[in-house]
């Protein structure tokens, strides 16, 4: 459901930037009603959908809120995989340039299936004097020097 995608996108986005959120996520020793109340205020203040309101208030009767964080980047894990989305890192000494990238995307297609799309992210390692690392779903090619 990509409102649900949406809606916990938000959510993880709003775990990484606010401590008390996250702090009141990841401990299991709140008791029910406090968890309760955290839960439902979240909620309200997320303006989340019936999905997702009762996927968080399942989580906080079964003390799982601790593993928040993990379900729901296994569920965008899963989410993209369904859409055919791959993810590509690539480590290069310098930032690749225009010309560069679409050469690097034309072999990058010849290693996925005929319906999966690369999404291609590029960071930049001094340690790598040429060449360049390709992560790509679970192989890694190492072309560095």
């Amino acid at each position: 459901n990509e409102k649900v995608e949406v809606e916990l996108q938000g959510l993880l986005s709003l775990m990484n930037k606010d401590a008390g959120v996250k702090s009141f996520l990841a401990s299991p020793f709140a008791d029910l009603s406090t968890r309760q109340a955290g839960v439902e205020a979240l909620i309200k203040n997320g303006k989340f959908s019936k999905i997702t309101s009762s996927f968080l208030r399942v989580m906080g009767e079964n003390r799982r809120l601790n593993h928040l964080g993990p379900v729901v980047q296994n569920y965008l894990e899963l989410m993209k995989a369904q859409r055919g989305e791959v993810e590509v890192a690539v480590t290069t000494a310098v930032e690749v340039d225009n010309a560069s990238r679409k050469r690097l995307e034309t072999a990058i297609k010849k290693f996925l299936k005929p319906n999966e799309k690369a999404t291609i992210t590029n960071s930049v390692d001094a340690s790598i004097l040429g060449g360049m690392i390709v992560d790509l779903g679970d192989k890694t090619i190492d072309m560095s020097v």
